[in-house]
């Protein structure tokens, strides 16, 4: 029988590290965090002082970082590289936690959908008698005026038992699964508490991880620096949530592949007119030191 869900208290806890090195740029707060999700944050508070700890140095090398041997467009690449590896070193390590408690509130869902999940049995015997037995619920069912079907069904359990194994849709999916899901919220209501709570812990930990990346790009702004972020990765650490953000990820995407796409071509016209170029100097070059030769001067 499975155990009732009954939310840990948990404790205060002291200000963590990151807060004490990095909360001075506005963003990482933790003396309001309840209590009872102090401790899923912990290990994303002390990988993150860790993770902003070297972002900052790496941001301090690219300022001391001599350039001087080369062009202006090829030293301002390599700093933005360095910046670069230094910041999706970051996003992957908030998606990390991100991906955590996203895959929490997956386990907590099928664990509410096991309350209805037909045994196996592994006698053959059994298992004969138990298919036949949701083969002729199903085709009771079938029977059935679909717009009768879901009363029909509603707290039953072995009637949602069979239609789990039905090769049609007897019942649309979402609907069996609402069914299953308020199934189980009655034998065991502390199942929507356990729900809900983890659904909190998920948001405060992705909120959390959005402050620490929003720290990383104040450090970049107040060292006067862009942020070399892709959209690509940045939606990688931090998934839409509704169909609304995702479809203004997508927008955001494709925006920045069709820039990169036009820098690229734009760098390739400039190399090839300089190619071009190269070549009328030389000639240029040639003809003058035709006429100096003709003239009598010395070609310097």
């Amino acid at each position: 029988m499975q155990q009732t869900y009954k939310r840990s208290l948990g404790k205060k806890t002291a200000i963590p590290p990151v807060e004490r090195y990095w909360g001075a740029y506005g963003a990482i707060k933790t003396q309001d965090d309840p209590p009872w999700i102090n401790p899923h944050l912990e290990e994303l508070h002390e990988d993150a002082a860790l993770l902003l700890h070297f972002f900052d140095s790496q941001v301090k090398a690219v300022g001391n970082l001599d350039t001087s041997e080369f062009k202006p467009d090829i030293a301002a690449a390599k700093k933005m590289e360095i910046i670069a590896n230094a910041k999706k070193r970051i996003l992957v390590g908030l998606k990390r936690h991100v991906e955590k408690y996203k895959e929490e509130c997956r386990k907590v869902e099928q664990a509410i959908l096991r309350v209805t999940q037909p045994d196996a049995p592994s006698d053959p015997s059994k298992a004969t008698l138990q298919f036949l037995q949701f083969q002729e619920i199903r085709n009771l069912i079938r029977q059935t005026e679909p717009k009768k079907r879901e009363e029909m069904v509603a707290d039953n359990l072995l009637y949602l038992q069979a239609l789990q194994g039905a090769p049609d849709n007897i019942i649309a999916k979402e609907t069996l699964n609402r069914l299953r899901r308020d199934f189980a919220f009655k034998q065991d209501p502390s199942l929507r508490e356990m729900e809900k709570d983890q659904e909190l812990i998920y948001k405060a930990v992705r909120q959390r991880a959005a402050d620490i990346h929003c720290t990383a790009i104040k450090i970049l702004q107040m060292n006067k620096l862009d942020d070399p972020t892709s959209p690509q990765d940045y939606y990688d650490a931090f998934p839409p949530k509704t169909d609304h953000e995702a479809e203004y990820a997508a927008k955001r995407m494709q925006e920045f592949d069709r820039r990169e796409v036009a820098k690229a071509r734009r760098k390739e016209f400039e190399e090839r007119q300089k190619g071009i170029n190269l070549g009328v100097d030389e000639k240029a070059d040639r003809q003058e030191r035709a006429i100096r030769i003709n003239r009598g001067i010395p070609h310097q």
